[in-house]
């Protein structure tokens, strides 16, 4: 389930991200197993999908927001 924002987010994508993003959503649907990331500093998890973060509520369902991760805060985030 996408909140309003997301589906923007998702919206504006190219469609190759978009592509991208919504087969990530869906195996996380689908199987479940899909690695979640707890959020440091507030509520809810993440998820990579390419260079896109997705962002979940508490209840690993709904989608909150989904925005393109920068390369430089990327590679800094792979070296920690």
């Amino acid at each position: 389930m996408l909140t309003l924002k997301a589906a923007r987010d998702l919206e504006m994508l190219p469609e190759r991200s978009r592509a991208l993003v919504r087969g990530a959503i869906k195996q996380l649907a689908a199987l479940g197993s899909v690695e979640l990331k707890k959020l440091e500093g507030r509520d809810g998890y993440r998820m990579n999908a390419g260079d896109h973060r997705i962002l979940f509520d508490e209840d690993k369902v709904t989608v909150l927001a989904i925005y393109r991760v920068r390369q430089a805060a990327a590679a800094r985030h792979k070296e920690l």
